[in-house]
């Protein structure tokens, strides 16, 4: 199962939850949290991983070790192809919950991807190779 998918099971974070951990943050209320995850949610099921994203930091603001938002935004990065941020945001969900299973698999299936990417990237000849020299 791809990472993208196993969002979906990550998408319905529970507003209770949301509004536990956020509190009374001034930035944000719990009406404005929970329609924000719903805004985000229904972006990430249209493939619009931008806005979701817009959305899911500004929430992770008002709950910054939420693990599971910090899951949907790792998943999201990796989709678009922003590959560092996504493995710094996979570590920080699970320094925040190093039990979820979720989690760990998404950041299994990501760090494998990653690591054939990184060497493969790598094994590409440098513009500036042999071929450039005068």
């Amino acid at each position: 199962m791809s990472a993208a998918l196993a969002l979906v099971a990550a998408l319905a974070l529970p507003a209770a939850a949301l509004a536990r951990e956020a509190g009374d943050s001034p930035a944000m209320s719990q009406r404005e949290i929970r329609q924000q995850m719903s805004f985000a949610a229904d972006m990430a099921k249209k493939e619009n991983w931008r806005e979701a994203m817009f959305r899911w930091e500004r929430i992770l603001k008002a709950t910054p070790d939420d693990s599971r938002l910090l899951n949907n935004l790792a998943v999201a990065y990796e989709t678009i192809g922003e590959y560092d941020k996504a493995e710094e945001a996979y570590q920080r969900a699970l320094k925040n919950a190093p039990d979820q299973r979720e989690i760990r698999e998404n950041y299994a299936l990501f760090h494998a991807f990653f690591d054939r990417f990184r060497k493969a990237k790598e094994a590409q000849p440098s513009p500036a190779g042999p071929e450039a020299r005068p």
